[in-house]
């Protein structure tokens, strides 16, 4: 009798980790050798790229992943992974973070669907900035920046509805764009004084 329990325990047990596996949602934003892919609901697109960069940085208690895809008309965006060790969390609401390592003013929320915010503010020098915030967890934050006007109709269409795609994916280059102009995060050591960014659960 103990072996037939034991036996259907451990059949109950691979059912659930078979379900769990299986019912894992894949990333809204990923990257192959060829294309950055998005997906969000009923939305699954892969946008061809030119190049792809990956660097990887410290700050703090924050590992940060930067990856830089470049389209084949210029156009470069930032996908930015920061997750924390276990007992980090963040101090603050999304919108402040980003307003934060963006050092925005008047940031202000263009679309949301729950775990995900498109925001625009202005930066130091006057010039807009939009940057999709994808909140994976208490420790676990992704930002896509800088959005240009025609990919944010994309951003909107398949991250932020989840619809699939109606037509071409518009991903025009901003003027005078380039590596050395992008609009980079900054997680300096002043952002986790007095925990303002980052908590530390005791």
């Amino acid at each position: 009798m103990g072996t037939k329990v034991a036996v259907a325990l451990l059949v109950v047990l691979a059912v659930l980790i078979l379900w769990r596996l299986s019912s894992r949602t894949p990333p809204a934003v990923s990257f192959n050798e060829e294309a950055m892919v998005l997906r969000q609901g009923e939305c699954a697109l892969a946008i061809p790229m030119k190049k792809i960069e990956i660097r990887h940085l410290t700050a703090d208690a924050l590992a940060i992943d930067r990856t830089f895809a470049t389209f084949y008309n210029g156009y470069t965006l930032v996908d930015e992974k920061i997750s924390m060790p276990a007992h980090y969390t963040f101090g603050q609401a999304l919108d402040a973070v980003v307003s934060e390592v963006f050092r925005l003013k008047e940031l202000k929320t263009l679309a949301r669907n729950g775990k995900m915010a498109l925001y625009e503010g202005l930066r130091e020098d006057g010039t807009p900035l939009k940057v999709l915030a994808i909140f994976k967890g208490k420790s676990d934050l992704e930002l896509l920046y800088p959005i240009n006007d025609t990919f944010e109709e994309t951003v909107r269409h398949c991250l932020i509805e989840g619809k699939k795609a109606q037509g071409p994916v518009v991903v025009n280059v901003v003027e005078g764009e380039n590596d050395e102009t992008l609009p980079l995060s900054d997680w300096n050591e002043k952002l986790f004084e007095l925990e303002l960014i980052v908590n530390k659960d005791m």
